[in-house]
């Protein structure tokens, strides 16, 4: 579907691109799950989780890390995972 970054699989809720979906604040950084190669920084090969943490939903979404623009251009995460 264009113009799609990501939907709840549960709730349905859409971010229509990436920079709605980090600014969410319903949205909580949980972990990371490595994927492939790579167990050292940087490792953008893995899956960024997040808690859609609204009533009624609290799904885990996984979001491929190389789907955000930032890790496509530095191939690091870091800053992504500040918050945990």
């Amino acid at each position: 579907m264009p113009g799609l970054f990501k939907q709840c699989p549960l709730c349905k809720k859409e971010w229509s691109s990436e920079d709605e979906f980090l600014q969410d604040r319903s949205l909580l950084i949980n972990g990371y799950q490595f994927a492939g190669r790579g167990t050292t920084p940087p490792f953008p090969d893995g899956y960024l989780l997040f808690t859609h943490g609204v009533e009624g939903c609290g799904t885990t979404l996984a979001v491929y890390a190389k789907a955000f623009k930032e890790v496509k251009r530095n191939k690091n995460i870091q800053h992504l995972l500040a918050p945990i």
